[in-house]
C-alpha cells in the first residue's frame, strides 16, 4: 500500500540537523499533517506503526506531549506515478492514490489536488461522505484554493493541515525551541 506518509518524529530530527534551505531543497512539497493522533482501534485498523524517540536519543530532549505530537503522521502532497490521473494528485481508500488512506469512511476516490503554479486547489470527487476545508464541506467537482495552516477532513478519523514546506519548517523548529 502506498501512503508515501512518515512521522512527525522523523521531521524533528530533520530539523535539528538541516537549514531551512537544505529542507527545503529535499521537500519542495507541500505537506499534510494528521491533526490528532489515531485511536488504537484506529492503527489497528489501518495497519500503522507509531515510531517513538528513544529517552536517551541524543538532542531530541522532547517532554512527553512533544513525543506524543511526534506520533502524528505526515503525508506529502506530490503526485506518484500510481494512476492515470497525471493532473491530479488523488486522496482516496484504493492503493493506486497519490495519498492513500485505508479507512472504510474514506471513498476509494475521494478528493483531489490539482496545482497551478504555486496555488494548490482542494476537489471533493464525489465522495460518500463528504470533503471538508476549514469544516465548511466542498460541493463535489468544485474546486476550493488551499493556503498554508488550512484544516482539512475527509473522514472523522483523518484530519489534516495543510503546510507549505517553509511554514512547516518553521512550525517544527518553534515546537523544538518551547521544550
Amino acid at each position: 500500500m502506498h501512503t508515501d506518509a512518515s512521522f512527525l518524529n522523523d521531521f524533528y530530527l530533520l530539523v535539528n540537523t538541516q537549514t531551512k534551505e537544505e529542507f527545503l531543497a529535499a521537500f519542495p512539497a507541500p505537506f499534510l499533517l494528521q491533526s490528532k493522533c489515531l485511536t488504537e482501534d484506529d492503527q489497528k485498523a489501518a495497519h500503522f506503526t507509531t515510531l517513538r524517540f528513544r529517552r536517551d536519543e541524543p538532542g531530541t530532549k522532547l517532554n512527553p506531549a512533544l513525543r506524543e505530537k511526534g506520533k502524528l503522521r505526515v503525508f506529502k502532497v506530490r503526485k506518484e506515478s500510481l494512476n492515470a490521473f497525471v493532473d491530479m494528485i488523488t486522496i482516496g481508500r484504493a492503493n493506486n492514490n497519490d495519498i492513500s488512506l485505508p479507512f472504510g469512511s474514506i471513498s476509494k476516490f475521494h478528493a483531489y489536488f490539482k496545482v497551478d503554479g504555486d496555488i494548490y486547489t482542494l476537489t471533493d470527487a464525489g465522495s460518500t461522505n463528504g470533503t471538508f476545508l476549514n469544516n465548511k464541506q466542498l460541493d463535489p467537482d468544485k474546486p476550493l484554493e488551499v493556503k498554508d495552516g488550512d484544516g482539512m477532513s475527509v473522514s472523522p478519523q483523518v484530519e489534516f493541515t495543510f503546510y507549505r514546506p517553509d511554514s512547516f519548517y518553521v512550525w517544527i523548529k518553534n515546537l523544538l525551541q518551547t521544550v
